[in-house]
């Protein structure tokens, strides 16, 4: 029985009122190699051994199976079709779009409301981001500019109405340039971004400059919205980070 079932039954029996836990959202927003997928790992672990229920929504094989399901894995197979070839960036934004509404709609809200603690090592305004990056080294590879309107177009595909909620607490994960680069260089499959051409390209300073451009926009959506910035770069263990994470999960007295 987990402590909170027994602190329940406790006032339960103290003739008090018994508040359910809320749900909580956490989601870390970052480039690559700025350490969410480490930093996740070791939320996870200590909110396991806290006894909470831990959920991480899945692009392509979510836990559930309802029609929800169906579309965030038939999207997920279309990206992966589609590897190979340049499909359109506005196709790519809107498949994007759809897939973050199947997960949040059959994922995330359901766990929520059973008091669960829900975790995403990036979310959509990561990939919003990413997706104007390219775009914009794509136009300038064939001389020209991105549309004024195309940033707001893409970062209201998926409307933020989430933003509102509460339970949802955003954080930006924020490593140093260098040492992403360096992250890059020590990987053996490196996978391939944009340089700022819009050619494709393993090289290490093509990888931080195209991660810095990324982490810039999602730098302005934190200061817009006022989420925590998470300096990861090596001051702080992953342990420390998560503590300061899961602080923020915890309910307020009633």
């Amino acid at each position: 029985m987990s402590t909170d079932s027994v602190a329940s039954q406790r006032a339960i029996k103290n003739g008090a009122q018994v508040r359910p836990t809320l749900g909580r959202f956490v989601i870390l927003e970052g480039a690559d190699g700025t350490g969410k997928t480490t930093l996740l790992r070791e939320i996870r672990r200590a909110a396991t051994a806290a006894e909470r229920e831990v959920v991480v929504p899945s692009r392509s094989r979510p836990a559930v199976d309802d029609v929800y399901a169906g579309l965030v894995k038939e999207i997920a197979r279309f990206y992966a079709d589609g590897d190979e070839q340049r499909l359109p960036n506005r196709l790519l934004l809107t498949a994007a779009a759809t897939q973050y509404q199947a997960m949040y709609h059959g994922q995330v809200l359901p766990a929520l409301d059973r008091g669960a603690l829900v975790l995403t090592d990036g979310w959509w305004n990561k990939t919003w981001s990413r997706l104007v990056v390219e775009q914009a080294a794509e136009c300038r590879g064939r001389g020209t500019t991105l549309d004024p309107g195309y940033h707001t177009w893409a970062s209201g595909l998926f409307a933020n109405e989430y933003l509102a909620d509460d339970r949802i607490r955003t954080f930006l994960v924020d490593t140093p340039r260098e040492l992403r680069r360096q992250w890059y260089s020590a990987k053996p499959d490196r996978e391939c971004v944009f340089d700022r051409f819009g050619r494709d390209s393993s090289d290490p300073e093509a990888f931080a400059w195209f991660t810095e451009e990324i982490q810039d926009l999602l730098r302005g959506m934190a200061a817009e919205h006022r989420w925590p910035v998470l300096v990861n770069d090596g001051s702080r263990p992953a342990a420390e980070l998560a503590v300061q994470v899961l602080d923020t999960t915890k309910d307020s007295a009633a």
